[in-house]
C-alpha cells in the first residue's frame, strides 16, 4: 500500500513539473488574428472550433508600462477588439474568455502607427502536453485497477 502511494505522490510531483514546464502563450484552443485598419490596431479572438470568442475580456498594456493597463475591455460579438496605440513598440495584449480560454501575444506598432504580430495557429495545445496527458491518464486507470486488487484481496483475507 506504501508503494502505491509512493507511486502516485511520485506521479503527481512529474505532472505538476511536467504542467509547469509547458505552459504557451495560448491555451485552451483559443488563438487570434490581428485585422487590417488603418485608424488602430484591431483583432479577432476565436476558439479552435472557428467560433468567436465573444465578449472575451481584453487586458492592452503599452511598451511603456507594462504593468499598468493601457486599455481594457470585451471583445464584440464576433470576437474582435480595437484599440489605439498613442506610441510605437511593443504592445502586450491578453484576452480571456474564461474558463482557461486564454490568450497573450505581443503586437509590434511602428512609427507610423502600422502593427504587425505573428499569427498564431489553430494548434495551441502543445503535442508533448496531450502526450503527457494521455500517458497520466493510462497510469492513473492503471493504479486505480491495482488499488481495486489490492483491496478486494484484503478484504478477502479478512476474518
Amino acid at each position: 500500500m506504501k508503494q502505491i502511494q509512493k507511486l502516485l505522490g511520485c506521479l503527481c510531483l512529474c505532472l505538476l513539473v511536467f504542467l509547469v514546464a509547458n505552459t504557451e502563450s495560448s491555451a485552451h484552443g483559443v488563438a487570434y488574428d490581428i485585422l487590417d485598419s488603418s485608424h488602430g490596431v484591431g483583432f479577432e479572438v476565436r476558439f479552435s472550433t472557428g467560433d468567436p470568442a465573444a465578449y472575451a475580456e481584453v487586458l492592452v498594456y503599452s511598451p511603456e508600462k507594462n504593468d499598468v493597463e493601457f486599455q481594457n475591455g470585451r471583445t464584440d460579438a464576433l470576437g474582435r477588439f480595437v484599440f489605439l496605440p498613442d506610441t510605437p513598440g511593443k504592445w502586450r495584449v491578453e484576452a480571456d474568455a474564461g474558463l482557461g480560454h486564454k490568450v497573450r501575444f505581443n503586437v509590434d506598432v511602428d512609427e507610423s502607427g502600422i502593427a504587425s504580430a505573428q499569427h498564431t495557429t489553430m494548434e495551441t495545445v502543445p503535442k508533448s502536453l496531450k502526450a503527457g496527458l494521455g500517458v497520466s491518464l493510462f497510469l492513473n486507470v492503471g493504479l486505480l485497477g491495482l488499488y481495486a486488487r489490492k483491496r478486494s484481496a484484503i478484504k478477502k483475507s479478512a476474518p
